[in-house]
Formats: C-alpha cells, structure tokens, sequence
C-alpha cells in the first residue's frame, strides 16, 4: 500500500519495499554470481582449448620422431643383416681356399 507524501509523490510502504528490495539485491547478487562463473568457465574453455593445442603439437612432434627413430632402426638391422652375411660368406670361402689341392700354391 502506498502512503501519499506532504509534496504529493506516492510513497511505497516501508515493510513492502524493504522485502522488493532485498529479492531484488537476492537476484542482482546471483546474477553476479552467474556472470562470474559464466566468466571463469569461458577462461578455463579458453586455456584447456590452447592447452590442447600444446598437447596436440607435441604429440605430433613425438609422433614423428618415433617415425625417424623406427626408420634408423630398420636401416641399422639392415646394416647387421648385410654384415652377417657377408661375414658369414667370407666364412665359407676361406676353408675352400684352405683346401684347395692346387699345387700352384
């Protein structure tokens, strides 16, 4: 109920206003509220997005040298392949030549 004022401007009631006005400082005090949370989630979106980014990048990085690690691989088994079989041909001639009847020798 409204009270009228000695200069004739409508007063609200006391106890009534009063109540209005601490709802509203109750819904101006979450919305706050949920702005900053709103806030902090779009921060926290933003840093795990660029963190990803990091991860994603370093991944590929140790993707590659994997790569460049497993090809150096190959080749050196391919070195020792080719090694033991020339050793093991160089083997294999020595005892004919040892045993070799020609009197040439």
């Amino acid at each position: 109920m409204r009270t009228p004022c000695r200069n004739g401007i409508v007063k609200p009631n006391s106890p009534s206003t009063a109540s209005r006005d601490d709802l509203a400082r109750a819904a101006l005090a979450r919305s706050l509220s949920h702005q900053n949370l709103a806030n902090s989630f779009t921060q926290q979106f933003d840093d795990q997005t660029a963190e990803a980014e990091t991860l994603r990048s370093a991944f590929a990085k140790l993707q590659q040298k994997l790569q460049e690690t497993q090809s150096t691989c190959e080749m050196l088994v391919a070195q020792h392949r080719r090694g033991t079989r020339r050793r093991q041909g160089q083997h294999r001639q020595r005892p004919s030549r040892m045993h070799n009847t020609n009197p040439a020798h």
